[in-house]
């Protein structure tokens, strides 16, 4: 799950905008400053990464789920030398956060911390594209990045640019490894001692000793003219050299001083590979030439191969991929605007708990799923409307089987009279899919833009109980909405003082701070650029800032005008 995102540079803003992410979100704010703006950064990224005619894209800026134009478009005042970046952290499991500080480089636990990449996109007036430029990987609750990685102009990969030693990832490796790195040096001196050349056996004795001893005994014992006739015996003296050199840096060997030798390797005879904008894996460039007579260079590589430390980048570089793609592939989407109702609908055959931005795939949801239909009824009951929602299936004319076709009726609780979606209220057809997506979705992000539209204020209320239990219950789903309502954040309020109060309806979970953001949305004070601030709220559901401007003082204006 999505737990922390920042944006800079999108549209309405500029510098970087920080944006927690709970359970329960909510973006507020006046019109056009930039609400929905935050949603759009996120489905970019999903349609992006998920439409399978345009997997070299970098950025799909035109997509099935959001229409921004080009990179010109979405870049804050149009400026193309702006860069466009990203940065999103991840949850796996929301009780996971007890377990930050647990770390295990062999790999068994790392999938229980939060991963996280920043990601920074370029326009290139070269090829007249957006590109990937810069990559951060995150791990833990920790603001600086693990590891980061950078264009490199002339060839165009992603190299490795910079390591930050002070990360508990680095600090917990070193205390890793710390007492490997002997163990590990000797097994990389018998590997360049053995099969190398031929060496007469007083010669592979005198090697040995003089390793032990320090190469200067090794040259004295050997005469010019076995130099001379063997050119491999004198690559593997200077090899040797090499060896004995950092045989005595290890001993005294600190963390600083292995971060600086990785970074003498990593950059050169490695490449962060990523396709669309997403890292895929760390590749190591193992027929480089160079490698066969830069001794520093090969051992190196070699020592942090055998540390594992190109292995443990590599598993930092998935983990981070996968939660990120697991996130946005499991991302649900609804517009403002819903699909206005079918009298007659025709099962696919195939059926995906993703309804679609306008909801479009309610019908079939509900032909197929009967759970799903009946805990749509409880909510029609809770929310006092007065119809059941039944689904009609018509039988073929040929052989009286059931048919694909279907239709959707509304039954009038009052008057057992039923009635097609299309002849009652158009607030009820609109509603239908905020409801359907919130029953059906399991651990999901679902992001919503003005789910109280044509929607009684008095139902607004009972919307919010939606939400919550959906969040907060066996579901465990994640909201972004989008919203004017203030109808949804003091029914939220309730219940967090009535979860102070122990005063809470039967079978309702309990709903504190942490799991509620307030976010307010508007534009700087000489309108050029747009911000977002957090308006906590404390345990019994109250502001702890002032609303700007005044709580929803725009009724209260009118009234006294």
């Amino acid at each position: 799950m999505l737990s922390h995102y920042e944006l800079t540079n999108f549209k309405a803003f500029g510098k970087t905008q920080t944006i927690p992410i709970r359970p329960i979100t909510l973006l507020y704010g006046p019109n056009s400053a930039g609400k929905s703006s935050v949603l759009q950064s996120l489905l970019l990224l999903k349609q992006t990464l998920e439409d399978p005619e345009n997997f070299e894209s970098v950025l799909l800026p035109q997509g099935k789920l959001t229409h921004l134009g080009n990179y010109q478009e979405l870049i804050h005042n149009h400026d193309l030398n702006s860069q466009f970046t990203v940065k999103a952290i991840f949850q796996p499991e929301r009780q996971s956060t007890t377990q930050e500080s647990q770390v295990d480089f062999e790999g068994k636990d790392t999938k229980n911390l939060s991963h996280g990449l920043g990601i920074s996109f370029a326009y290139s007036q070269d090829s007249k594209k957006s590109e990937v430029i810069q990559i951060h990987l995150f791990q833990g609750n920790a603001q600086i990045p693990v590891i980061s990685y950078k264009i490199d102009e002339e060839s165009g990969i992603l190299s490795l640019a910079q390591i930050d030693m002070r990360h508990q990832f680095w600090q917990s490796w070193w205390h890793d490894v710390q007492n490997k790195l002997i163990d590990v040096f000797f097994t990389q001196v018998r590997d360049a001692l053995s099969g190398k050349i031929r060496l007469r056996p007083n010669q592979r004795k005198t090697l040995n000793t003089a390793l032990r001893k320090q190469v200067k005994s090794l040259k004295s014992e050997m005469s010019q003219d076995d130099f001379d006739k063997n050119s491999a015996l004198a690559d593997l003296v200077d090899e040797m050299e090499y060896l004995i050199d950092l045989d005595q840096r290890l001993k005294t060997y600190t963390l600083p001083e292995a971060i600086t030798d990785l970074l003498k390797v990593v950059p050169f005879y490695s490449y962060l590979e990523y396709q669309s904008f997403m890292p895929t894996a760390l590749i190591i460039d193992e027929e480089d030439e160079s490698l066969q007579w830069q001794w520093e260079t090969k051992h190196l590589l070699q020592f942090h191969r055998t540390l594992g430390t190109l292995d443990l980048l590599d598993r930092l570089i998935k983990e981070a991929s996968t939660q990120m793609r697991t996130f946005l592939t499991d991302l649900v989407y609804i517009a403002p605007l819903r699909d206005y109702p079918e009298r007659l609908y025709t099962f696919s055959g195939h059926v995906n708990d993703q309804i679609g931005k306008t909801g479009k795939g309610i019908a079939e949801l509900l032909f197929k799923k009967e759970d799903v239909l009946e805990h749509l009824n409880q909510n029609f009951e809770i929310f006092n409307l007065r119809y059941r929602v039944k689904i009609v299936k018509f039988l073929n004319e040929d052989d009286h089987q059931i048919s694909d076709v279907f239709t959707i009726r509304l039954v009038d609780q009052f008057t057992n009279v039923d009635v097609s979606l299309l002849d009652v209220g158009f607030g009820i057809s609109q509603i239908l899919p905020v409801l359907v997506q919130s029953i059906a979705s399991r651990q999901r992000t679902i992001a919503i833009e003005q789910p109280e539209i044509h929607l009684h204020p008095r139902l607004q209320g009972e919307l919010a109980d939606v939400f919550v239990k959906s969040a907060l219950t066996e579901n465990q789903n994640n909201f972004i909405i989008e919203t004017h309502s203030e109808n949804l954040l003091l029914r939220i309020m309730r219940r967090m003082r009535e979860t102070v109060d122990g005063t809470l309806p039967p079978d309702y979970p309990p709903i504190t701070p942490d799991q509620v953001c307030v976010l307010y949305v508007d534009f700087n004070s000489n309108g050029s650029a747009s911000f977002i601030q957090e308006l906590p709220l404390n345990h019994r559901g109250e502001l702890v800032k002032a609303w700007p401007g005044g709580f929803f003082e725009e009724a209260l204006e009118e009234v006294f005008a």
